[in-house]
């Protein structure tokens, strides 16, 4: 049965076990750590496994594919709703005149990068851990860019109408489409979508950290959990802001939070111990497939080349 040991230098846990007397596992060979980086940055990442790269190429072509997709324009299918539906209707949904926008012009950015990412290098403070803020910022990454592809797919795909539809098209230059395009991508709201997905993936992560349901450790503090749900409520009130402008409805601004909170709960749970009811809730995940990359560099080694073959390749 393991045991674990807290450290106030190493966030994640020394690994003791109890019928070695509860003598610390310390080398990295011991932890479960394989060696297959160079020896010298072996040394200072043993956590490390080249199948991040795996990872980070996922994470390459996502973004190109976003890029590629926001070069299409949305489906029209909608824009003969002027035609179809009752001039009373089309008045009531669809001719509000649109505010002043409090969450453009980079504004939102400073949330969705300033406040994750500020917080994950605060967090080395106390947790001292090149493992966790790795698989921080891959986790917090992958959230984001899962949840702005699909936000634009889905955009594209049904073409919905704004709340300012009318106003905008008055405003429709021939020689440019831009707002023409963009007053049909009401749904789903992107600000609701990629605030969930970064803010809430920070809750996640303060969640982890602060534990503040961990029966073990005693009682929560009040404070603990403000902090973790700070984070996802500056993104309900961005996301209230865009109802408030008229840049969505409501029904566009609840599904945006839904993607967003999907690809948030995900991607934490691909790098991080799942919250709450794990009881290495916080702790960074070890990639699983070191033991794969271990068997394929002794086999590479001792160049069985076909291991499905019996006795394998052994020429030299």
């Amino acid at each position: 049965i393991a045991q674990y040991h807290w450290s106030p230098v190493f966030f994640m846990s020394d690994i003791v076990d109890a019928e070695r007397g509860g003598k610390l596992r310390t080398s990295p060979e011991e932890r479960g750590y394989v060696r297959h980086c160079p020896s010298k940055l072996g040394d200072l990442l043993p956590w490390y496994n080249c199948f991040y790269v795996l990872d980070y190429l996922m994470i390459i072509v996502i973004a190109i594919a976003l890029i590629s997709l926001r070069a299409y324009k949305p489906t029209e299918a909608n824009v003969d709703a002027l035609d179809r539906l009752p001039e009373d209707v089309i008045l009531e949904y669809y001719n509000f005149e649109a505010g002043d926008e409090l969450w453009t012009s980079g504004r939102e950015y400073a949330l969705w990068i300033g406040i994750p990412i500020t917080g994950f290098i605060l967090a080395q403070i106390w947790v001292w851990s090149l493992h966790d803020f790795h698989n921080a910022i891959l986790g917090y990454i992958q959230s984001w860019i899962m949840t702005a592809f699909f936000v634009e797919l889905f955009k594209r795909i049904f073409g919905f109408l704004r709340p300012d539809y009318l106003e905008r098209i008055d405003e429709y230059d021939d020689d440019s489409d831009t707002e023409f395009r963009d007053a049909r991508m009401s749904f789903p709201s992107g600000h609701a979508a990629s605030g969930m997905a970064t803010l809430f993936f920070f809750s996640l992560y303060l969640l982890g950290k602060l534990r503040p349901f961990d029966e073990k450790a005693g009682d929560g503090f009040l404070f603990q959990f403000v902090m973790i749900i700070s984070p996802t409520v500056v993104c309900l009130y961005m996301s209230a802001t865009r109802i408030t402008e008229f840049q969505h409805f409501f029904s566009d601004v609840i599904v945006g939070w839904l993607i967003g909170m999907f690809f948030a709960f995900c991607s934490y749970c691909l790098v991080y111990y799942p919250p709450v009811w794990h009881p290495l809730d916080g702790r960074p995940k070890p990639k699983r497939s070191r033991n794969i990359q271990a068997v394929f560099m002794r086999r590479f080694k001792e160049k069985d080349w076909f291991p499905c073959i019996p006795g394998g390749d052994k020429s030299e």
